[in-house]
């Protein structure tokens, strides 16, 4: 059995327009599917603050840019 791809009958012209090709294609379905992803905010309970994204990638120490406050004043929107 040997490996061949699809990619061997082509000319490097048209071998290199068929990978950019299905690159692109790939990179517009991760595209799309980050599109998809729910976007998450917390809003600060003391100030109103919103916090785009989610707070799990933050640090521990993270307090709101506007009061002060720590994580644990936060609420999912």
């Amino acid at each position: 059995m040997t490996n061949s791809s699809k990619y061997d009958n082509l000319t490097l012209e048209e071998g290199v327009l068929a990978v950019f090709s299905d690159c692109l294609t790939l990179f517009r379905k991760a595209l799309v599917c980050d599109t998809m992803e729910e976007k998450v905010n917390y809003v600060c309970l003391v100030c109103g603050y919103v916090h785009e994204g989610s707070l799990d990638s933050e640090p521990e120490d993270y307090v709101c840019p506007v009061c002060g406050v720590g994580k644990d004043s936060f609420e999912k929107q």
